[in-house]
């Protein structure tokens, strides 16, 4: 009986730590904003900014509508390296410079689920940008989204 006792409130407090943390996604931004794509085209974009947030991106989300997308906001001008970890959707990567595209990366596939985070091909070696824009795969080319396109935050 003593031995029950102790172990219920223990179990009570895993189980709401569990459920708690089960049906709220961490990992997704609350912050939305609009993207105008060569002054004509809007986009609604999912803003990622803190370390956890990049580092989950789109991963485990099984769609991403057209005309929306993942913005990746960096302080500096840098080499931003994407990998397809934990993905399920292909998508378009979209590196920016300045508010210029710089590289389009188009229908990049995920990868099989028994792949080792070895393996995971890496996209964006030696291309610097400031933004980083994952859209649904084919929609980059759709909308004419090309290197030297115009981009500029709508607030």
């Amino acid at each position: 009986m003593n031995r029950q006792r102790c172990f219920t409130p223990f179990f009570l407090c895993f189980a709401f730590l569990f459920l708690f943390y089960s049906n709220h996604d961490l990992s997704i931004a609350s912050t939305w904003l609009t993207l105008r794509v060569d002054s004509k085209l809007n986009l609604s974009v999912e803003v990622v900014s803190t370390v956890q947030e990049k580092r989950t991106g789109l991963a485990h989300r099984s769609s991403l509508e057209k005309g929306k997308g993942m913005l990746f906001i960096y302080e500096q001008i840098e080499e931003q390296v994407f990998w397809m970890k934990g993905m399920l959707i292909s998508i378009d990567i979209v590196w920016i410079r300045k508010g210029r595209v710089v590289h389009v990366e188009h229908s990049v596939l995920p990868p099989s689920p028994m792949t080792k985070d070895s393996s995971l091909l890496r996209y964006g070696r030696g291309i610097y940008s400031d933004m980083v824009l994952e859209v649904p795969a084919g929609y980059a080319q759709e909308i004419s989204l090309t290197q030297g396109s115009l981009i500029q935050l709508v607030h």
